[in-house]
């Protein structure tokens, strides 16, 4: 989750969480509900839809051991290096 929002914002959610549900019973709706309403208030209409369609709730609570992360190990300078060679290899 902290990878789809940034550090700050996860952490800006996680505090909200903590100061809304305080003392109180929780289930992992409250949170889910938490979770997609400040999603929502943080990001326009299309970003926050994207982002709550990559973190797969269904996976996450009710499969059995940890979910199959995917991360993406492209690096646009090191991208942006390997175009610049092969221009300058070419002149």
């Amino acid at each position: 989750m902290e990878t789809l929002v940034g550090k700050e914002n996860f952490r800006s959610i996680l505090r909200k969480y903590i100061k809304k549900f305080i003392s109180k019973s929780v289930t992992h709706e409250d949170f889910r509900e938490l979770w997609e309403a400040e999603v929502k208030s943080l990001y326009k209409e299309e970003e926050a839809k994207n982002i709550l369609s990559k973190f797969n709730w269904d996976e996450w609570l009710y499969k059995p051991g940890q979910p199959v992360q995917k991360f993406d190990f492209s690096n646009n300078k090191i991208n942006i290096n390997k175009i610049i060679y092969r221009k300058q290899i070419h002149r």
